[in-house]
């Protein structure tokens, strides 16, 4: 937490671990005891909060995949207690990913685990006519870190605005119309005399 508060305020960057031991009320050489410099603190941060939000969307429950999608995309991408404050430390500390194998490391779990679920939706709901789940998988994860990324820096990007357009994406991928809210089979099967 104290990692994440100062990434907040001055970046990664410009965070020292002393900075990071006076926001928990220790002393750096105390800090130093239990990691090893603040990269290892940082790891410790991101491995934990990847950890939590792969908990999190595997609780999801719902017999209909598109009833899934909804409450996925409400907590995954339109969670409005995600405030531009904190996407920003996400950003910043994927950022960092990209030269440190540990961040790097946990980073590419954390891909596997979201496209896996993600795969797991596309199996249940289909796809659009060339498309795999996983394929389609891998175009709907990428949607999600760059509306994100938008909502960081553009004020007219809501969290809602941010949900629907993530919707609006993954009904294109799953090859159904907008209001699309079960699976293409249920609607056929429910469909045939």
């Amino acid at each position: 937490r104290a990692m994440h508060r100062c990434i907040r305020e001055k970046g990664y960057a410009d965070t020292s671990l002393t900075d990071v031991a006076v926001a928990c009320g220790m002393s750096p050489s105390h800090i130093r005891y239990y990691f090893d410099g603040k990269t290892a603190i940082l790891e410790y941060y991101l491995a934990e909060h990847c950890r939590q939000v792969i908990e999190d969307i595997r609780k999801i429950e719902a017999d209909d995949p598109f009833e899934w999608l909804e409450l996925f995309a409400s907590y995954f991408v339109g969670n409005t207690k995600i405030r531009r404050v904190n996407l920003g430390v996400m950003l910043e500390t994927f950022g960092l990913s990209v030269h440190h194998p540990g961040l790097r490391d946990i980073k590419v779990r954390y891909d596997a685990d979201v496209r896996a679920v993600l795969t797991h939706f596309f199996e249940r709901a289909g796809c659009a006519p060339d498309l795999t789940p996983a394929l389609a998988a891998g175009i709907a994860q990428a949607l999600e870190p760059g509306l994100k990324h938008t909502m960081v820096f553009d004020d007219e990007l809501t969290p809602e605005r941010a949900k629907e357009a993530f919707l609006a994406g993954i009904r294109k991928l799953a090859g159904v119309g907008k209001a699309a809210r079960r699976a293409p089979k249920a609607a056929a099967a429910k469909a045939q005399p």
